[in-house]
């Protein structure tokens, strides 16, 4: 389900679009929250090789 969704979706596409940026807000701010907000509950960690791929 998770690779339909994170993969195959525009609400996925659209999770992979916000990740970056709230990955630097909680780098600039440095906000307990949304470090994990980022890191943990905007994709799944057994997606997150979708979002490195997009980085390199």
């Amino acid at each position: 389900m998770n690779d339909w969704f994170y993969g195959g979706t525009a609400a996925g596409k659209a999770m992979y679009a916000l990740w970056p940026i709230a990955n630097a807000l909680a780098k600039d701010l440095d906000d307990g929250f949304m470090k994990t907000f980022a890191n943990l509950l905007l994709i799944p960690a057994s997606q997150k090789y979708r979002a490195e791929k997009k980085e390199a």
